[in-house]
């Protein structure tokens, strides 16, 4: 099962098992995202508007596709789960996930990062990363946990 080591990526911020050969990386507001070898990252964000939106998926343009919110009022859950979320809660992040992901065949992860703020406000309009995507392989579950977990706190602070 995959789960704990989504979970200790998203607690140490390193790799939890999927290893890109050639990956690149993006920030945008607080954060840094590691993208595999293969996949792209598109900001699909509305113009004009208080969040960001972004698509992970293969160069190929085959496969599922990983939707990314960043923003402050997600839409969680998006997805359809006969459980409640199980929750997690650590010094700089609150995390909320479903563990019968991997064999419902999709993933739902909502991080809520804490101490991260905007101009002179001591929040930011950017603190949580709403992850999702359904119709996953086996293979799609551990590129799009792996890029969860690896997602890190580049700047603590925007001006």
């Amino acid at each position: 099962m995959l789960l704990p080591i989504l979970l200790s990526g998203l607690i140490s911020g390193g790799p939890a098992m999927v290893q890109a050969k050639a990956e690149s990386t993006k920030e945008k507001a607080h954060f840094k995202f590691h993208i595999p070898a293969g996949f792209s990252l598109t900001d699909v964000s509305p113009k004009m508007m208080d969040f960001y939106l972004f698509k992970l998926a293969r160069e190929t343009g085959n496969g599922p596709v990983l939707t990314i919110y960043v923003g402050g009022h997600p839409k969680f859950p998006s997805l359809k789960w006969s459980v409640k979320p199980d929750k997690k809660e650590l010094a700089d992040r609150s995390i909320m996930f479903y563990a019968e992901a991997e064999k419902s065949q999709a993933i739902e992860t909502l991080v809520d990062f804490h101490d991260l703020s905007y101009k002179s406000d001591d929040a930011s309009p950017w603190e949580m990363i709403h992850f999702y995507s359904e119709g996953l392989s086996q293979n799609d579950f551990k590129v799009f946990s792996e890029f969860i977990s690896r997602v890190e706190i580049a700047k603590k602070h925007l001006d």
